[in-house]
């Protein structure tokens, strides 16, 4: 499929109103099944802000720390159970395929996911 020119892009949208913005919807949630674990966890999608301070608290001179990006992730993408920094470092020392299926779910519900799921793999550190 070529890809569409910047005046395609537009087409079919109308511009957003002020008073339409002030009505945008609240972060999304999803059920994200664990398939090893046989269970589900609900995780909700960030707000800009909330990306934005996730990569703040994970940055220290300069640097990102990528495991505590993820852990933040977690943290506060996993609403159901709630989860506390504790719980999180002990999932930590679980099947990465269980973790990394939950924090797939956090990046595609909050729309951060690369295009598809063998890049957001290569994506995650380690």
């Amino acid at each position: 499929m070529a890809d569409k020119t910047k005046a395609e892009k537009g087409k079919g949208f109308s511009v957003l109103t002020l008073d339409e913005i002030y009505q945008l919807p609240e972060p999304e949630t999803e059920t994200v099944e664990v398939t090893r674990w046989g269970r589900s966890v609900e995780v909700r999608s960030f707000t800009k802000a909330e990306h934005a301070q996730i990569q703040k608290d994970a940055t220290k001179g300069g640097r990102v720390d990528n495991d505590y990006v993820e852990k933040l992730m977690m943290l506060h993408g996993v609403v159901s159970p709630p989860l506390t920094m504790d719980a999180v470092e002990y999932l930590w020392t679980k099947d990465a395929a269980s973790i990394q299926e939950i924090l797939l779910g956090v990046l595609r519900v909050s729309g951060l996911q690369p295009e598809s799921e063998a890049e957001a793999e290569d994506s995650f550190p380690g």
